[in-house]
């Protein structure tokens, strides 16, 4: 089985790519810095704080697991 997504470092590359300081998103959802990184470290986001982060990023992350969980689904059908 792949390995799932590691969601933190997903929105760690997106911040980049954006040319966003982790400082300016800990603004945005009320809270320190350091979540942030804690963030950035963490494979699996709660879905409040991934939800808030896909809006103000205006990318959807939900739809790196929906691409995962397709990719599975594929990958057993064609063992069958």
């Amino acid at each position: 089985m792949n390995k799932i997504i590691h969601m933190g470092n997903e929105i760690q590359k997106q911040m980049e790519k954006d040319g966003r300081k982790s400082s300016w998103l800990a603004k945005k959802i009320e809270c320190d810095v350091s979540k942030i990184y804690r963030i950035y470290h963490q494979q699996y986001v709660d879905i409040e704080t991934l939800i808030a982060i896909s809006i103000l990023l205006e990318i959807n992350f939900f739809s790196y697991y929906f691409k995962y969980v397709e990719g599975q689904l594929l990958q057993k059908n064609n063992k069958k």
